[in-house]
């Protein structure tokens, strides 16, 4: 297990981890969920790959270096396994607690733990496992003492700067999110399609749509909500969404439908993402030939999230395109069946009210948040004509293929940013990031 490193500068020699390093896993006491969820101290509580709560008592005290033993880190190249906990605090079972000898510093320890191939080292299947053998024989390159030192300077002198430049980059995700609200919000006042407007001044108003829908349905025109009317454009109106569209919840699942003669697949609340419909795992259930009629997905059909843990998730859309033959749905989402040829304009309205949390308002519940499907009928959107619709559309998914691309591109840059500090650390310890002195005493 040493030969893979033998390709040293001279002086540099590679030991096994347990022969520079006191391992204190013994000193390690987990405390239970309970214990953990009544306290909140000033000490750090730290698990497999950093601090995860505060408690009122601490067991270590000094620098040591904290080594995840499972958990999903070892096959990931840009996780740092190895970190540093400082002062007093408490770990669980999850890290190793390793404590260097000899000189070393524990600075260094850990960045020359940092660049192991640890899927040579850890054990298991379904998670990953670093046990105490293995942990013990992990080689370290191990350079002069002084050396030692020279490397921990450049490597933290040269980490600022990749650090810097992450830090200049953070704030683009909340910038492209604000972009992306602001994108929406200026789409359903009518900022966006004002010059559209004025070069097509003929257009039909909102108003004739609705009327147009209202005789197909055979049924009289609800009156139209001229409350906040002003504030869009004069063709523009306001309704309710069983006013454009039919409003119905999916069918409950039930243990009885669990097996059957007609089993079909169906959709429920975890196939709805923010990208659209995940179709890698759907369900099955039993749905006899009126259910079916009834809840039978149709191309367009508009499905939300009717309820969650997270005021985040609620109202998430996402638009029906027959991605699987004779499909139904469940009633953990609400299904919007426009009048007219509206889904596209009316998944963008809803996804505009799920990222703003105007659903949140809308729902009920204690822990989960619920739209509910009266709820839903009765909240109000901006209806513009039916030719403006698709313009919007067309300007929307402009704007937000613009901003795919540079959330691409800043998951490129720190994608890359990961790889210089593993280059950082690679050339490190091959003996190539800082000259070797002749006069250093051999490690």
């Amino acid at each position: 297990m040493l030969d893979d490193l033998t390709e040293l500068p001279e002086g540099w020699s590679i030991a096994k981890l347990e022969t520079i390093v006191e391992i204190l896993d013994g000193r390690r006491i987990p405390l239970n969920a309970n214990e953990r969820s009544s306290k909140s101290g000033i000490y750090r509580y730290y698990g497999a790959n950093g601090v995860v709560d505060h408690i009122d008592e601490y067991i270590f005290d000094g620098n040591y270096a904290l080594i995840a033993e499972d958990g999903g880190y070892f096959d990931n190249p840009n996780k740092d396994v190895a970190y540093q906990a400082k002062g007093k605090f408490w770990v669980n079972n999850h890290a190793h607690v390793v404590s260097p000898i000899a000189g070393i510093s524990t600075e260094f320890l850990i960045n020359a733990l940092n660049q192991v191939d640890w899927m040579q080292h850890v054990s298991g299947t379904t998670r990953l496992k670093l046990t105490q053998g293995s942990l013990r024989e992990i080689p370290i390159p191990l350079p002069p003492l002084n050396e030692q030192k020279r490397i921990v300077a450049k490597i933290e002198e040269l980490r600022s700067h990749t650090q810097a430049a992450r830090n200049a980059i953070a704030h683009i995700p909340k910038l492209l999110e604000q972009f992306r609200q602001s994108v929406l919000a200026a789409s359903f006042r009518g900022d966006l399609t004002a010059e559209w407007r004025s070069e097509n001044p003929d257009v039909e108003p909102a108003e004739i749509l609705l009327q147009r829908i209202q005789t197909a349905k055979l049924s009289s025109i609800d009156k139209v909500d001229i409350s906040m009317q002003k504030s869009l454009p004069k063709t523009w109106c306001h309704v309710q969404v069983d006013m454009v569209g039919e409003v119905f919840l999916g069918r409950q699942r039930s243990p009885k439908n669990h097996t059957g003669l007609n089993m079909r697949p169906y959709i429920r609340a975890a196939n709805v993402t923010w990208d659209g419909l995940n179709l890698s795992d759907v369900k099955e259930m039993n749905f006899d030939e009126r259910d079916f009629k009834k809840y039978k997905l149709r191309i367009g059909d508009i499905l939300l999230s009717e309820g969650s843990g997270s005021a985040d998730e609620v109202g998430k859309p996402a638009i029906w395109k027959n991605g699987i033959q004779d499909c139904c749905f469940q009633n953990t989402l609400i299904c919007v069946r426009s009048y007219e040829e509206m889904s596209d304009y009316l998944y963008f309205v809803f996804l505009f009210a799920a990222l703003s949390k105007a659903f949140v308002e809308e729902t009920r519940g204690v822990n989960i948040h619920h739209i509910g499907k009266e709820r839903l009928a009765k909240f109000k959107v901006s209806l513009p004509p039916i030719n403006e619709q698709k313009e919007i559309v067309r300007l929307i998914r402009g704007f937000l293929q613009k901003i795919d691309r540079i959330e691409q591109q800043y998951q490129f840059i720190k994608t890359e940013l990961d790889r210089l500090d593993r280059s950082i650390l690679a050339k490190a310890f091959k003996g190539e990031l800082v000259p070797q002195d002749p006069t250093d005493e051999p490690a």
